[in-house]
């Protein structure tokens, strides 16, 4: 399983549902998988490279974590 895989399953089960929340900012799970993928395509991530992150202790870190 990848962090595609994780975002893809968890964006099914509910996509409105949130998946995390940092203060008054929430992100669902669809949100969550639009986002992650939108930024890997962006930075030219293909299917079946891979990606390590690094990033500071925020909602995106917990949400990759």
């Amino acid at each position: 399983m990848n962090i595609g895989d994780v975002f893809s399953e968890n964006a099914r089960l509910p996509p409105d549902h949130p998946a995390v929340e940092e203060g008054d900012r929430i992100v669902s799970y669809a949100e969550l998988a639009d986002r992650a993928a939108a930024g890997l395509v962006r930075d030219g991530v293909k299917p079946g490279d891979i990606v390590a992150f690094l990033l500071p202790y925020s909602l995106e870190q917990v949400a990759l974590a």
